[in-house]
């Protein structure tokens, strides 16, 4: 409401959105398939084969927490028949060790796997990869397909497919199409509308820093974020900043990006703020503060406000003139209390929208699981079970906590599967060079197995050289915790990275992980 605001009240003004995670991928694939950009809403206590390509249902999805409950009820050991999980994956996720049937694959190779799979399901044969029937001496990969394409054929409007954030806008395109083939389309599978309407993350940052370079932007307002830790590495953020006059940054911390600006506000803590926000189906929620602020910080609705010019903004009043916005003639004290009480506005889910099926994708079917030539490796950036995207670098509960699979603490690494570090010649605490083009950053090796061959996996949000007593600050002498895989990203590489060279250099890093206690394997 308030973004609405200033936008009438500044014509010349651009709102502009950036995050280094992002599901750009996701919207276009709807855009595609659509031709406007959708949520896709699953029901997986309804669905009897789930399919996971690239896409950590259980865990990293904004629904993580609904789905791994609804997921959950689908495999209660009294009932008739229990769901039946297959994952795809470059690496290992907490949706793939729950998995029924796994298969690790490169990034590159998803897009066939599913190409495949479009083929046999669209033609009905047999239900097996590429037709025909399945033979024993066919790969593990061929085997799994039939089986996949099998099972989706079996239990038609009682599946799902789902694809993750990280595969390119046509599979997301190819995926809505082959549920709505299967019949999930309105079952188990429901598309609703998306709450903004924004460019792509990638193209945005490097919009706005070719504008600044050339001297279009007179005041930068940025509420919250670090585009000068993790904006993609060709867009050189810093130097267009020194263009601008007048820089302004909102956060909790005077971080990489606060400490190149002209001023920098404090900004108030989650747990001290009034706002507002809509989960991933669309239910509007109220946040409420836990404490007063302490040191007098402030919320981005309380700063916009007073470039609105409201004088002595409150933020709960800001909230509610918003609730009172979205409700309308329904509006009262009491509506405003109960909605404060229950946390959210009952029955504010978006609503289902009608879809037409989806044009026919045209994917690529050779599908390759051996080992990849020599030097032919691909890198994929994840987000930290501990810090997520770099925000949480100075939590050092968060960083003392071990990753759910790798066990790490204090650090990301390169992690690889074990065959992969052999053709290397590396091992675990090995040190590694990661070189993209002509970056490069150095990072210890982390051994582990389910990998796809010729796939190294680094966390994002580590090497932070401005984020405090813990996470690294440069200027008081304190190390950055890990490596900054930031550097190595491009806004046309957001996600993968296909031309991986790893080289190794002397020397060796100890790594802190926790031990598994009384393992029987």
């Amino acid at each position: 409401r308030l973004r609405q605001q200033l936008l009438a009240q500044m014509p010349e003004a651009q709102w502009l959105e950036d995050a280094p995670l992002t599901d750009d991928q996701v919207l276009a694939g709807a855009q595609a398939a659509f031709g406007r950009p959708l949520q896709t809403q699953l029901r997986l206590e309804q669905a009897q084969v789930i399919v996971s390509l690239d896409a950590d249902l259980l865990a990293a999805h904004p629904a993580s927490l609904q789905y791994a409950r609804a997921f959950a009820q689908g495999r209660q050991a009294h009932a008739e028949t229990m769901n039946r999980l297959y994952v795809v994956e470059s690496g290992y996720s907490i949706t793939g060790a729950a998995a029924d049937h796994r298969l690790p694959l490169r990034p590159s190779q998803i897009a066939a796997f599913l190409g495949r799979l479009q083929q046999a399901i669209e033609h009905h044969a047999d239900a097996a990869a590429g037709g025909g029937t399945e033979s024993h001496a066919a790969s593990y990969a061929d085997r799994f397909l039939h089986a996949v394409a099998t099972d989706l054929v079996a239990h038609r409007g009682r599946s799902v497919i789902a694809v993750g954030p990280r595969q390119p806008a046509e599979v997301h395109a190819a995926a809505h199409r082959l549920n709505a083939l299967l019949g999930n389309v309105g079952q188990t599978v429901h598309y609703t509308p998306v709450a903004a309407d924004r460019r792509p993350h990638g193209e945005a940052i490097a919009a706005l820093a070719a504008a600044m370079q050339a001297g279009a932007v007179d005041t930068l307002l940025i509420l919250g974020g670090n585009p000068a830790y993790d904006a993609p590495a060709d867009v050189d953020w810093a130097a267009g900043l020194a263009q601008v006059p007048l820089s302004i940054h909102v956060g909790l911390y005077r971080n990489e990006t606060g400490r190149l600006c002209t001023w920098h506000v404090p900004q108030a803590h989650f747990l001290e703020s009034w706002g507002d926000a809509r989960s991933f189906d669309g239910t509007y929620s109220v946040i409420q503060p836990t404490i007063a602020p302490l040191y007098g910080g402030r919320t981005w609705t309380e700063i916009l406000a007073r470039i609105l010019g409201e004088t002595l903004p409150q933020s709960d009043e800001l909230v509610k003139t918003t609730l009172r916005t979205l409700v309308g003639e329904g509006f009262d004290e009491r509506l405003w209390r109960r909605t404060v009480h229950d946390g959210l506005l009952a029955d504010s889910a978006w609503a289902a929208e009608e879809t037409e099926e989806p044009p026919r994708s045209d994917l690529p079917t050779e599908m390759r699981d051996e080992p990849p030539a020599e030097g032919q490796l691909e890198l994929v950036f994840l987000p930290s079970a501990s810090v997520y995207d770099g925000r949480f670098a100075n939590n050092s509960w968060l960083q003392e906590c071990p990753d759910p699979l790798t066990k790490l603490t204090w650090d990301n690494a390169a992690v690889m599967n074990p065959v992969t570090a052999r053709s290397l010649g590396v091992s675990d605490e090995s040190l590694v060079t990661l070189q993209v083009g002509g970056r490069s950053v150095e990072a210890p090796v982390s051994v582990m197995p389910g990998w796809a061959l010729g796939v190294v996996g680094v966390a994002l949000g580590y090497g932070r050289v401005a984020a405090g007593s813990v996470g690294g600050l440069e200027e008081a002498g304190v190390a950055p915790v890990g490596c900054n895989a930031y550097l190595l990203r491009t806004v046309q590489a957001m996600h993968t990275v296909t031309d991986l060279t790893v080289q190794q250099v002397p020397g060796r890093y100890p790594l802190s992980a926790t031990q598994d206690h009384h393992a029987i394997d």
